[in-house]
């Protein structure tokens, strides 16, 4: 390929990387995708391109006015018949000097040529990496991921300590949200000890829940906010709250959360600030045992999404201000950073 083509390929597959990551080329998804510094290496590349196409341009340029000089003196060199002439002679040296600059010029662009492709291929092998398997979960990324699901998995995330895969729910709300609790189907049991709560259970393609420990390490790399989806009866309502963290096993993995948003009404206000309890650990006077599940007890509960599946009477998956004292038919609780 000569090295005006591959000028060229370079241009289109750079400019490529880089509107990839600024239109909707792909579905909109939350996996990661070029980011900013991406797109500046990019941008790097194209302006060097540009700038050694120029020089190469120049030099190109200066050897065609050599070689019509040259050619025209050799001519009336040799036209004057003098075979000993010191100007033929010069013109003899100039033409090995010229075929040894063409030389250099055609090794140069070929390891040029090679170390472009080298890095334009690693550039998009790490691209299509992040397409297919993200390390972050962001609100408005954009992956390639069927259509038919709204969640991806994150199996190698960027938290350290968090050895657990992470669903990401790719879609709600412009995406983004790391899913940390889902009550779909009934076929985990949720009335477990402490241990169990503390390292997570369950599976990501049924119920589950991430692990106190692991909710801790992610709420303490940044600020985070909490969006809490339920069905009840057909309808569908959610809870959104600017702030959410959870503080670490030290403090009894302590809830802290504020401003409420949403059509679901604020059934966890009342549990700001108290301790995470379970039947084995339990700081809420029985509330765990009596309602049948692990939370944020106090007095008891205006909420209990950990409770018994399909239960009544407050013991089943309680958002008191949506489902009464009712159990809700869907959970899911989400957090994603601000």
């Amino acid at each position: 390929m000569a090295l005006r083509d591959l000028f060229t390929t370079a241009r289109l597959v750079t400019l490529l990387v880089m509107a990839t990551a600024a239109t909707g080329l792909v579905q909109k998804q939350s996996l990661n995708v070029p980011t900013a510094q991406d797109s500046s290496s990019t941008s790097l590349i194209l302006m060097k391109l540009e700038r050694l196409d120029a020089k190469i341009k120049s030099i190109e340029n200066g050897l065609a006015g050599l070689q019509k000089d040259f050619t025209g003196s050799k001519r009336s060199a040799i036209d004057s018949d003098d075979s000993c002439s010191p100007s033929l002679e010069l013109l003899k040296k100039l033409d090995v000097i010229q075929g040894t600059i063409k030389y250099e010029i055609a090794s140069l662009e070929n390891r040029f040529a090679n170390t472009l492709n080298y890095t334009l291929l690693r550039n998009m092998q790490s691209t299509l990496s992040n397409f297919f398997w993200p390390q972050s979960c962001k609100k408005n990324a954009r992956i390639l991921s069927p259509s038919s699901t709204p969640y991806s998995v994150i199996y190698n995330n960027e938290y350290p300590g968090v050895d657990t895969p992470l669903l990401c729910d790719t879609v709600t709300d412009g995406g983004g949200w790391i899913v940390i609790q889902r009550r779909s189907t009934g076929d985990v049991n949720f009335y477990r000890n402490w241990a169990s709560y503390k390292a997570g259970f369950g599976t990501l393609d049924n119920d589950f829940w991430l692990g106190n420990d692991n909710i801790h390490t992610i709420t303490s790399t940044g600020n985070y906010e909490l969006r809490v989806d339920l069905k009840y009866k057909g309808q569908s309502k959610f809870a959104r709250y600017g702030w959410f963290n959870l503080i670490s096993e030290d403090d009894n993995y302590r809830l802290q959360v504020a401003s409420y948003s949403g059509t679901a009404g604020d059934s966890l206000k009342q549990h700001n600030q108290f301790r995470f309890s379970t039947f084995d650990n339990d700081f809420s006077r029985s509330c765990a045992n009596s309602h049948q599940g692990a939370w944020w007890y106090a007095r008891c509960m205006s909420s209990n999404l950990n409770g018994r599946w399909g239960n009544g009477n407050g013991r089943g998956l309680v958002w008191s201000s949506f489902t009464g004292q009712e159990s809700a038919t869907f959970s899911e609780m989400k957090i994603r950073r601000n």
